[in-house]
């Protein structure tokens, strides 16, 4: 025990034994690298009227037509279960449009993962499109949905339209200059335990990847 943190070591089976939930939370098996950075004395910088303007003028370069074009072509490939000969047209779809936004650092990652909805091992694949920045090449902003569906399902919700988010971001941002570099991913194998965030997890905690933010669509 220190500084109000507990850490437990506890069997498995007495978590499951218990009868109200207890209060404990698992430990990654993953290596945690943490990091302290001293607070900055610098006053938060405000937004200028002319960032807000740019910012703006990104915004409207969003297509209603190009998001729901996304959404109904994922629908269409019939359900999208990792390892399914429909999980892998969509990967190349998604692959395909990375390309034709006119990115020449499109690549898919193979994993080993599992697939609802008797967790069958499979091979399943994200899908990464890489976009460097001018200034900050080596500081990463996520940008990332998963693009495979539940069994039973047209996965619409969380799996097309979070996929369909990341590859609207990188049509528009193809060719504006940004600071950082910004890396699209669309993840797999997410219903069935978050296998394709875990994979890319690894690999930057592996090369050390500094990922400064996360954006999240799945949710």
């Amino acid at each position: 025990e220190y500084d109000q943190l507990r850490l437990y070591r506890v069997e498995p089976d007495w978590m499951s034994l218990t009868e109200e939930p207890a209060q404990l939370f698992a430990l990654s098996d993953l290596p945690v690298k943490i990091r302290y950075r001293p607070p900055s004395t610098k006053p938060f910088p405000r937004l200028s009227t002319a960032a807000l303007e740019d910012i703006q003028t990104i915004m409207d370069l969003v297509e209603q037509d190009s998001l729901e074009s996304y959404v109904l072509r994922l629908e269409a490939f019939y359900r999208r279960v990792p390892g399914t000969d429909s999980s892998h047209a969509a990967r190349d779809y998604i692959a395909a449009k990375f390309v034709d936004f006119g990115y020449d650092s499109v690549y898919t990652d193979p994993f080993p993962a599992t697939a609802l909805p008797e967790y069958t091992p499979c091979e399943a694949y994200n899908v990464v499109a890489y976009k460097e920045g001018t200034v900050f090449p080596n500081r990463h902003i996520v940008v990332g949905g998963h693009y495979d569906a539940f069994p039973n399902c047209p996965g619409a919700d969380d799996n097309a339209t979070g996929t369909a988010l990341a590859m609207e971001c990188a049509r528009i941002l193809k060719d504006i200059d940004t600071r950082m570099s910004i890396v699209f991913v669309a993840f797999d194998a997410e219903e069935s335990g978050l296998w394709g965030a875990k994979r890319y997890v690894e690999q930057a905690l592996a090369t050390d990847e500094d990922i400064v933010v996360m954006v999240n669509a799945d949710m």
